[in-house]
């Protein structure tokens, strides 16, 4: 799923939907008020000025969804998923991008300098805090340092 979604928003990475456009308030505002055209798949232009769940944001999991059961239908073995937790996930992925949007946000009295410092400082802070080895590596050091006494 989180593949697929990747690949309608146009991203590899999380951090890639920093520079993704979304729906412009104009589009969502014509697509709910005066019937306009609904979003469409390719490229998924989320509406992220407003909740998840806005009547643009259900409309691109409708057609999400119809996609997801296509491809679901069509793997080995085929693959039933209930609506009600694809619909979680769904949104639960959106919220998490929505994170990465907000961090990045020039705030009050910043230039796009400060933005990358923060950030930068931000990710570093994060590697930094992030579990330097696996089990297995520690396995691995244990039993190179023994051999060697």
């Amino acid at each position: 799923m989180r593949g697929r979604m990747n690949e309608y928003l146009g991203i590899r990475h999380d951090n890639d939907i920093v520079n993704c456009v979304g729906a412009s308030r104009r589009q969502v505002e014509a697509f709910e008020v005066d019937g306009a055209p609904p979003p469409t798949m390719m490229p998924m232009r989320v509406d992220w000025s407003s909740g998840s769940t806005s009547k643009w944001n259900q409309a691109l999991f409708t057609d999400y969804y119809r996609h997801f059961k296509e491809d679901m239908r069509n793997a080995v073995p085929p693959i039933d998923v209930a609506k009600s937790e694809v619909e979680k996930m769904f949104y639960n992925r959106l919220d998490r991008l929505r994170q990465h949007i907000n961090a990045s946000k020039v705030r009050r009295h910043e230039c796009d300098a400060d933005v990358a410092t923060r950030v930068g400082d931000r990710a570093a802070t994060n590697r930094r805090l992030a579990r330097r080895r696996t089990r297995r590596q520690q396995v691995s050091d244990i039993t190179r340092i023994s051999s060697l006494s």
